[in-house]
């Protein structure tokens, strides 16, 4: 991929903030989990387990991190949840001090759109490769022009996501950084239809998130039982789809099994469930 090129894409966005952009090769990104990731994961044993997920906001990857995962793969049609994964895990890194990193994703960068350039010197110190090249253009030109990152992020729900994820606090956090500094992580770019010609492995997991939510429950199941399972360890599962606020009435007509997670919306009586196919 040619930086150049990439940040020509990342100065387009930030100047347009276009939500039409949301699921494209160089789109906007979720800054943050927006499924129960916490109640998901707990339904499974990742520790010395090999994952694949969606790129996303990254929640995904570092949850699986911090549950013990052996190798995690990810991949997404959006080029920037890379990038936006490797910023991210580099302040985890930068700063010791959860309440820190809180401030400097929460409030600074997702909910006002800028960070100070000092904040972002110590930042750099974990970031190298193709990803510093990336950030530091782009960095320089938000503080330069003063456009705000907020045209890059799409949905940002303060609150609950303390509920969703499991490292948003100090003891877990420290676990996270100490996990971190010797996990890798590989990235495919392509959308999900496409994932079985670039995939050389097997899988215990694999994690799909709310996609089937855009292409469709039935389609992503009939994809992933057809091209995907042979790429499943004996014993593992494709998680398909997550479903929101669902009636538990209405999994019959998935066929699939499943599992029950405590509802994002917090709403009397909501579940939300996620569908697997088993091998």
């Amino acid at each position: 991929m040619n930086t150049d090129y990439l940040i020509k894409k990342a100065k387009s966005l930030l100047l347009r903030g276009d939500d039409d952009a949301l699921f494209d090769s160089y789109g906007l990104v979720f800054p943050i989990a927006t499924e129960n990731i916490k109640g998901t994961y707990s339904h499974f044993d990742l520790k010395g387990k090999d994952v694949l997920t969606v790129t996303s906001s990254g929640d995904h990857i570092l949850s699986a991190v911090l549950a013990g995962a052996k190798t995690i793969d990810s991949f997404d049609i959006n080029t920037f949840t890379e990038y936006y994964y490797q910023f991210k895990k580099a302040i985890i890194l930068s700063y010791e001090n959860f309440r820190d990193f809180e401030n400097i994703l929460f409030y600074r960068l997702i909910s006002e759109g800028t960070i100070e350039a000092s904040c972002y010197e110590k930042i750099r110190e974990n970031l190298d490769g193709k990803y510093l090249e990336f950030w530091d253009q782009l960095i320089d030109y938000v503080l330069t022009v003063g456009v705000h990152f907020n045209n890059m992020f799409f949905d940002f729900r303060s609150l609950i996501i303390y509920r969703l994820i499991d490292y948003l606090n100090q003891p877990k956090y420290e676990l996270l950084r100490e996990k971190l500094q010797t996990a890798e992580t590989n990235f495919i770019h392509c959308d999900l239809f496409k994932l079985d010609k670039n995939l050389d492995k097997q899988y215990n997991y694999m994690f799909f998130s709310n996609i089937a939510d855009y292409c469709g429950v039935f389609d992503v199941k009939k994809y992933a039982a057809s091209k995907l399972l042979p790429y499943v360890k004996d014993s593992g599962e494709i998680i398909y789809a997550y479903l929101y606020d669902t009636d538990s009435r209405a999994l019959k007509k998935y066929d699939s099994d499943f599992y029950q997670v405590d509802s994002t919306s917090n709403r009397d009586l909501a579940k939300d469930y996620i569908l697997t196919l088993k091998k």
